[in-house]
């Protein structure tokens, strides 16, 4: 019962089913709470009634400095489920901002990792969900930082992906990402004008030549 009003967003049926006893933090067999749940669905309203029973303050400020939730509250609020992932990281996944932007002002823990090496920025960014990549860095620009566990960083999975957007977000919030990707612009058209100049001689241009590879060396 409690599930389906948090889905729904129905705050004040949250509130009065918790006032009647309804377990806020009971799991279901996949160890999801009604956080999970609210994360999933979207459900801002339904996560700050579920915060507030659980004992979590909200810092009542988008962006600014968030609280430390007491330690009850504290577990509630980045209770992994089954895969791993915490109510931040299920919220960040479907583009939730607004429900990232409720757990972000409670004090949810935006470094956790998964078993899999997962963190909320790099859930939405893997999602392309522009809008939350910029609520999570304007909480803290260092969570840019992040690397997947095969060693990329959240620039390379936004590249990857495509949207500019996401990459647009993350290059504003670290400057340095973004000198650093503008610096190796000049150096890969100097690499196009060495292969064009090779051609011109002849000169084989594969990468795994030899001759090709002396040949730039030369140039």
């Amino acid at each position: 019962m409690l599930v389906r009003a948090v889905r729904a967003d129905a705050a004040a049926m949250v509130r009065l089913l918790l006032e009647a006893g309804h377990n806020h933090a009971a799991t279901d067999a996949d160890g999801d709470t009604a956080l999970h749940e609210a994360a999933a669905a979207g459900a801002a309203a339904a996560a700050v009634e579920l915060l507030a029973a659980a004992g979590v303050p909200l810092d009542g400020a988008a962006g600014a400095a968030a609280p430390t939730p007491a330690h009850g509250g504290r577990a509630f609020l980045d209770a992994p489920r089954h895969d791993g992932r915490t109510a931040v990281m299920v919220a960040a996944a479907a583009g939730a901002t607004h429900v990232v932007d409720v757990l972000v002002r409670g004090g949810a823990d935006l470094r956790a990792r998964t078993r899999e090496g997962e963190t909320a920025l790099l859930v939405a960014v893997e999602a392309a969900h522009a809008p939350t990549v910029a609520r999570l860095l304007a909480a803290e620009a260092g969570l840019a930082s992040a690397v997947t566990e095969g060693g990329d960083s959240a620039l390379v999975v936004a590249v990857r992906g495509g949207d500019a957007e996401v990459v647009a977000a993350l290059l504003s919030a670290v400057p340095a990402a973004g000198a650093a990707a503008r610096a190796a612009a000049p150096s890969a058209a100097a690499r196009r004008r060495r292969r064009q100049r090779q051609r011109r001689r002849g000169v084989p241009v594969d990468g795994g030549n030899k001759e090709a590879g002396a040949a730039e060396g030369e140039a």
